[in-house]
């Protein structure tokens, strides 16, 4: 403070040079400055790099006296080139990354970054992950370059969660269920902070990165991930290759470093590769001719930028995986076995980084902070991803790292070559020993009690770290229960703490519970659900009872259910939630709100499922003819099974002639199965 005094005392940092006596006194007031800054920089550097910054962002002098001051105590500044040693730390903070040893700073501050993301690329379908010889030489040209992650996984199997992600650094499908059904995802991303510090970004994806709830990334997709420059369409592999060449041609690029995100849409489902690439005439061997003609473009795709930004960053990965019948499964979204959540994760940085595997689980959201630590900037404050440059320079001696991720209701946490999976929290576990069992199928817990253990405080961590980290941006978060934010994530074991919640007395809180509560089944509280839906002094809290009741199939709830569908101040989402809990009921008054939410192609693909269910339940014949036309609506694909269900469900013979013509031609096993099961509850004879 007395040095800042000093220095407006002389004039400022716009006086010009000083003379005679006021030199003096700079000297002396610069000299307080740097002694200041020296110790605000040892505080600093030992707390975190996300302190510097926002003295660097916020106070001009005293940040460039710290930032002076660092470079002589021996801590860097954003993009420094220094290559002093730092301890290594855990952003995330729940477990994860856990080691003191010193670590040797990486600085790729001068060099640009090609991300590449492959969709529905499982790991072993590369000769690198021990895929098929020959079918991949640019990528394992890739992995021996440079850095190969044996173990990486995807946060979710769905592109839209598992994109955001990663260009965001955390755990969308985690951060939306905070929120219930009316959240939407707007993080800052890993493209918007590099843009404030003046590097160039683009991308070029297609439109299919939002396919799964889509409504609820809208704020990413309206702004474009945050890229300066996007090319948002579908397109070939060797389509994209040439848009990259147009970009790069660019003279008013300049020399300046680059972030270039790349999504090649091959070999996603359905598989159809250019003629001569089919390693076989079944799905898989489709597949695997998708994989031999994205890898040319891959290859093609770093030629090019390394061509243009000589020595860049490469890396390489996948939005998740795909099954074709492990586990009985086809394509993705329906489970964590390895099929659909490993992922190939290669980082190429010749001259830089030593080639060698990675044996230390990590996951996709690792990736943003990892890149914004190289380039010596703070993470985001809402990144939940570990600082892999430990794991980039082979410097973790003692370090444990977890990789973590959730589809349904199923939860998944991964350390080295062991990997527990849980329904419904970390009670129902199962725990697999990948290096013995890479096929998933025996429970490895009594061998490894342990390890199980140690995995299923890891994923309750998590999952507690999730609301904690969201809680300055997410209104559900503040002072939010621990059992009633983990019940949100979907995390089971909890549950049986959270009815004397109903008693809380915030009606917010009292609200959340009850809906908690009838969403996941859990009957133990319906005397005090009633309770609260006739005695409540809150209108949420009781609406919020009865739909709960109604969920539980409480026959009490039907008529106040009945009432709230037809009150006229109750909005869509309210009316739909309502239709649902009516529907379980068996109430016909339900199903024109139900049609209405199956039918709506903007609403959440969870929710028309469950529309899609009673309506079958319900025998709804004035949704056959809707569904039989969606059944060739190709912007439908993922909900088709359910709809053959529900149209076999209501069994109304006008659905067979859909039915028989659809599965004429139907591609997609899981729904094939479903028509025929369908046709075969139609054409049964009755008696």
């Amino acid at each position: 403070g007395i040095g800042w005094l000093a220095w407006r005392r002389a004039g400022g940092p716009h006086a010009g040079v000083p003379v005679g006596a006021d030199r003096q006194f700079a000297g002396f007031a610069l000299a307080l400055l740097l002694l200041g800054g020296l110790g605000t920089a040892r505080v600093a550097s030992s707390a975190s790099a996300n302190v510097r910054w926002v003295l660097g962002e916020r106070h001009g002098l005293l940040g460039w006296a710290v930032d002076v001051a660092s470079r002589l105590a021996g801590s860097s500044s954003p993009f420094s080139r220094d290559s002093e040693e730092t301890p290594a730390r855990s952003h995330g903070g729940f477990g994860r990354a856990q080691g003191d040893g010193p670590v040797r700073r990486l600085d790729l501050s001068d060099r640009s970054l090609l991300l590449i993301t492959v969709d529905a690329l499982r790991a072993d379908a590369l000769g690198a992950y021990g895929g098929p010889r020959g079918l991949t030489p640019s990528m394992d040209r890739l992995a021996e370059e440079g850095l190969r992650f044996e173990r990486a996984y995807t946060p979710a199997p769905h592109t839209s969660y598992a994109v955001a992600s990663l260009l965001c650094g955390t755990y969308a499908r985690e951060v939306l269920a905070l929120q219930g059904g009316k959240g939407r995802f707007d993080h800052e991303t890993l493209a918007d902070i590099l843009r404030r510090y003046g590097i160039r970004t683009a991308a070029f994806y297609p439109p299919a990165v939002f396919f799964v709830d889509g409504d609820r990334f809208a704020p990413l997709r309206d702004r474009g991930f945050g890229f300066d420059y996007r090319k948002e369409m579908f397109a070939s592999a060797a389509e994209r290759v040439e848009q990259l060449r147009t970009y790069l041609g660019d003279p008013a690029l300049e020399d300046r470093p680059l972030f270039v995100w790349v999504h090649l849409f091959e070999p996603h489902e359905p598989y159809e590769p250019p003629a001569g690439y089919a390693r076989g005439e079944g799905d898989r061997g489709r597949y695997l001719g998708e994989v031999r003609y994205v890898d040319e473009a891959v290859g093609r795709l770093v030629r090019l930028f390394r061509r243009a930004r000589p020595g860049a960053t490469v890396v390489l990965t996948s939005d998740h995986g795909e099954a074709f019948g492990e586990h009985g499964a086809r394509f993705h979204g329906s489970s964590l076995h390895e099929e659909q959540a490993r992922v190939p994760l290669i980082w190429s940085a010749p001259g830089v980084l030593h080639p060698r595997p990675v044996t230390e689980a990590v996951d996709l959201p690792d990736l943003a902070p990892t890149w914004l630590a190289a380039l010596g900037l703070p993470p985001g404050p809402r990144m939940m991803g570990d600082d892999l440059l430990p794991l980039l320079l082979g410097a973790v001696a003692d370090g444990r790292f977890f990789a973590f991720g959730s589809v349904e209701d199923e939860r998944m946490a991964v350390e080295g070559h062991y990997k527990l999976l849980c329904r419904g929290g970390t009670s129902l576990c199962r725990l697999y020993d990948l290096a013995r069992d890479p096929g998933e199928r025996f429970d490895a817990t009594a061998g490894a009690a342990e390890v199980a253990s140690r995995l299923r405080s890891a994923l309750a961590g998590w999952l507690a770290a999730v609301p904690r980290i969201e809680a300055a941006a997410v209104q559900a978060g503040v002072g939010w229960p621990e059992p009633l934010a983990r019940a949100q994530l979907g995390d089971r074991s909890v549950l049986d703490g959270l009815p004397p919640l109903l008693d809380d007395a915030r009606p917010g809180v009292r609200a959340a519970t009850a809906r908690v509560l009838g969403e996941t089944g859990y009957t133990a509280a319906l005397d005090r659900l009633a309770r609260l839906a006739v005695e409540d002094p809150s209108e949420d809290v009781r609406r919020e009872a009865w739909i709960a009741l109604g969920m539980l199939e409480q026959p009490r709830a039907r008529e106040p259910l009945a009432a709230l569908l037809a009150a006229p101040d109750s909005g869509r989402a309210l009316r739909r939630r309502v239709g649902l809990a009516l529907g379980r009921l068996g109430d016909r008054r339900a199903a024109g709100v139900l049609r209405d939410l199956a039918l709506d192609r903007g609403a959440p693909e969870r929710l028309r499922r469950r529309a899609l269910a009673v309506l079958g339940r319900l025998r709804d014949r004035r949704v056959v003819d809707a569904l039989g036309e969606r059944l060739f609506d190709e912007t439908e694909v993922r909900l088709r099974a359910a709809m053959a269900e529900a149209l076999g469900a209501i069994g109304d013979r006008r659905a067979v002639t859909a039915l028989r013509r659809r599965l004429q031609d139907e591609p997609y096993e899981d729904a094939r199965a479903a028509e025929e099961r369908a046709l075969a509850r139609l054409t049964r004879p009755r008696r």
